[in-house]
């Protein structure tokens, strides 16, 4: 009786383990994820960005253009 308490404690022992470096893991994968989908925020913002300077820009060399047209 006294050896399968023993492996029964052991078996729980493993499985608080378990768990607890499940949770080490899992904490850490939800903090990656967590800084991609800021760097992801980060990212939309720049092209949003550079994609209005980008307009800008253009809108600019157009008239530019049409200027040196005109003479």
């Amino acid at each position: 009786m006294e050896e399968s308490e023993g492996a029964i404690g052991e078996a729980g022992g493993k499985g608080r383990e378990s768990a607890a470096k499940f949770n080490v893991v899992q904490t850490k994968v939800l903090a990656d994820c967590e800084r991609a989908a800021a760097g992801v925020s980060a990212a939309r913002v720049k092209l949003s960005t550079a994609s209005n300077l980008i307009s800008e820009q253009q809108r600019q060399f157009e008239i530019e253009k049409r200027l040196v047209v005109a003479g």
